[in-house]
């Protein structure tokens, strides 16, 4: 009946078909609204995507891994013992040396230069891990297998620091000695006025 008269009402046609659905349905404009409020990432699973969404890794350790990682691959073929196979020795050193580079360039709490973004240097990084673990396969020293293995596990690293580092943090503006307060056990940032008093 309630259509019947929405059909009728020409003028209010519109409006009455709208206030029938919207009976039932809980009005379009309406329902489309609360439909979409409900599956935003707030709302969902209490708020499980936002949770998962965020990165434990920030800047300053992020910063730090990058540096081990350079110095550990320039040093793998003598450590891992592949220093023999020229292409492995070449390809290792050549990653760690790019790696150190690209930290010492990136703007971030241990960067010199601080000319490449903190996000930036986060898609370099990423790639850079693919590449590495593609080494072996790609300068064919793949039967080495210390320095296949070396690579392959370097590579798969760089992309979980990738994965797990909040390029977003505004940490990566903060002053070093702010940052480095943090890290610090407690009262040995004080220390030295503790003595001085």
């Amino acid at each position: 009946m309630a259509i019947g008269q929405g059909r009728a009402g020409r003028p209010g046609s519109e409006q009455g078909l709208g206030v029938d659905v919207g009976a039932q349905a809980g009005t379009g404009r309406l329902f489309r609204g609360e439909a979409q409020e409900a599956l935003t990432t707030d709302n969902v699973g209490g708020g499980l995507a936002g949770v998962l969404s965020e990165k434990p890794l920030k800047p300053l350790p992020h910063a730090v891994v990058d540096y081990a990682m350079a110095g550990l691959l320039m040093a793998a073929p003598w450590l891992f013992g592949f220093s023999r196979n020229k292409k492995a020795t070449s390809c290792a050193v050549a990653s760690g040396a790019s790696v150190l580079a690209l930290s010492l360039m990136t703007r971030y709490p241990l960067g010199v230069c601080k000319w490449i973004p903190f996000k930036v240097h986060g898609h370099i990084e990423a790639a850079a891990g693919a590449l590495t673990a593609a080494g072996p396969w790609l300068h064919g020293f793949s039967r080495n297998r210390a320095a296949t293995l070396t690579h392959v596990a370097s590579g798969l690293a760089t992309l979980a620091v990738y994965a797990v580092t909040d390029y977003d943090s505004p940490e990566q503006y903060r002053p070093l000695s702010e940052q480095a307060r943090e890290y610090l056990p407690e009262g040995a940032a004080g220390g030295g006025e503790t003595a001085g008093e």
